[in-house]
């Protein structure tokens, strides 16, 4: 049985979703320690250090709530 456009289109919707929900759920911790650090300094070398993973943890969040309407982002660990 042979899949619609429209089916097709979901299912990658649906997988890039799923991508990005495993890029929140990885990044997470690096987060976590980086709003832990309260220090100017240190914040920054942490940040310097992580910035692509900050970056796409960022990113994937605002794209799974803005672009896919996602209301709230839970981590399960």
């Amino acid at each position: 049985m042979a899949l619609s456009k429209a089916n097709t289109a979901r299912i990658k919707q649906l997988d890039n979703m799923i991508t990005f929900a495993e890029h929140i759920h990885r990044i997470q911790p690096i987060i976590d320690k980086m709003n832990a650090i309260h220090w100017k300094g240190s914040r920054e070398k942490f940040q310097a250090a992580h910035q692509q993973e900050i970056d796409l943890y960022y990113t994937s969040r605002r794209i799974l709530t803005e672009k896919h309407g996602v209301k709230k982002i839970d981590i399960l660990r």
